[in-house]
C-alpha cells in the first residue's frame, strides 16, 4: 500500500504520541489536510477514529 508524504508524517505523528485529537492534528498539518488524511487513513484502515466530546481522537490499528 502506497502512502502519501503527508499520511507518512501523520501516521508517524500519531505512533510516536498515541493517541491524538484530530483539533492537534489540525494545529500541525492545517485543518483541511488533516481531514482528508484522517479519511484516507481511516479507508485505508490504518487509524481508527472515535468521538470524544466536540472532536475525534485518533489512533493507529
Amino acid at each position: 500500500m502506497e502512502l502519501t508524504e503527508l499520511e507518512r508524517d501523520v501516521l508517524e505523528f500519531i505512533l510516536h504520541n498515541g493517541e491524538v485529537s484530530q483539533k492537534e492534528l489540525s494545529k500541525r498539518f492545517g485543518k483541511v489536510k488533516t481531514c482528508r488524511v484522517i479519511q484516507d487513513l481511516e479507508k485505508k484502515g490504518l487509524i481508527e477514529r472515535r468521538k470524544k466530546g466536540k472532536t475525534y481522537v485518533i489512533r493507529v490499528i
